[in-house]
Order: structure tokens, then C-alpha cells, then sequence
């Protein structure tokens, strides 16, 4: 993606994440919001379906379990995220969101837009 183009940040998810910040996660904490898992649960779907048959694959290594795991972990967090009082859930999640997605040490990140 161009760095260059006419979208906005809100046709992003999290755009501020990709200026190195946390997002807010206020909507979690919004009781009209309405929290669901299927990305999550689709995501280890596929992790599983992968794992029938990428196995039998000459170049499949160890990062399937990773895969696996962290698909399965992703499963569980969403569940207690929907069991966590309202006013815990954006402060669970940006804890999440730093330990999934740490900060790349290698360059500095730029100024958000003034429109973000």
C-alpha cells in the first residue's frame, strides 16, 4: 500500500497502530457494541484444516504448532474478553494488542496525520 492515497484513517482498522501507537479500544467498552469471536474461531478453523494436510508437505516445520497455539489462545482471550466487566475490555485489549503486536525497533515511526 502507497503511503499516498486518498483514503482516510477511518477506512482502516487501528490506523494509529501503524504510526507505532496503541489503539483505544473505546468501543469495547461500549454495552451496544456488540463483541464477537468469529474472526478468531475462523482463523484456528483454518489453522486446523491446515494442519490435516501441510504435515505431509517436505518443507513443513515447527511454526504450524506456533500457528496452532496462538490461534487457540486468540479463541480463548476473545471468550474472557466477553466475560470481563465493560469498563476492563479496552484496557485488556491494549494489553493484548502490545504483547501480540510489539512496537519495530527498527526505524522511528512517523507523526500521525493531522486528520487522524
Amino acid at each position: 500500500m502507497s503511503l499516498r492515497t486518498p483514503a482516510l484513517p477511518e477506512d482502516f482498522a487501528y490506523f494509529p497502530a501503524w504510526y507505532g501507537r496503541v489503539p483505544s479500544f473505546v468501543e469495547l467498552a461500549d454495552s451496544s457494541h456488540k463483541l464477537s469471536c468469529a474472526e478468531e474461531w475462523f482463523s484456528w478453523r483454518v489453522a486446523n484444516l491446515n494442519s490435516l494436510y501441510l504435515t505431509s508437505i517436505h518443507h513443513a516445520d515447527h511454526q504450524l504448532a506456533r500457528v496452532w497455539l496462538e490461534g487457540l489462545d486468540d479463541v480463548m482471550f476473545c471468550h474472557a474478553l466477553k466475560r470481563m466487566p465493560l469498563a476492563e475490555r479496552p484496557g485488556s485489549m491494549q494489553q493484548r494488542f502490545r504483547i501480540k503486536y510489539p512496537l519495530n525497533d527498527v526505524w522511528t515511526y512517523r507523526q500521525l496525520p493531522p486528520h487522524a
